[in-house]
């Protein structure tokens, strides 16, 4: 093979190499908001339960909690605060994925020979910032 076509294959290699991890970590992002989803299903049913036991006057119940393989059976105000904690977790953990697909993807623009996709890099405003432009208008 001559030098060129050796530098085309190593070139496109190393998009096919880029384009799979940008796949991968979409993927991964999918099971991540899948987890995210019964998380809060979870707790919406859990806060449904205590509301419902409160009601009876059953203080201080208890509900079973599924880790891994291992069932264990734990204080609904525990149970609680651990899916809320879970939820927080797996938000931030999307997040993360979610920055970093985008610098994956511009990486794999770059393999390519593409220009950054525009507007991709965009953020949503936090909270203080809508606060204050509202303030503004």
């Amino acid at each position: 093979m001559s030098f060129d076509t050796n530098k085309l294959l190593e070139q496109l290699t190393a998009v096919e190499y880029a384009a799979q991890d940008l796949l991968e970590e979409r993927q991964n992002i999918v099971a991540l908001d899948r987890t995210r989803n019964h998380t809060r299903e979870a707790r919406t049913a859990l806060k449904h339960i205590v509301s419902d036991r409160e009601s009876l006057a059953n203080h201080g119940s208890k509900t079973w909690m599924c880790f891994g393989n291992t069932f264990i059976k734990m204080k609904n105000d525990t149970a609680l605060e651990l899916l809320n904690e879970s939820h927080l977790k797996l938000d931030r953990e999307i997040e993360k994925s979610r920055n970093g697909l985008r610098d994956k993807l511009n990486n794999v623009r770059e393999l390519e020979g593409n220009s950054h996709a525009a507007g991709f890099n965009l953020k949503a405003l936090s909270p203080d910032e809508q606060k204050a432009i509202n303030r503004l208008l």
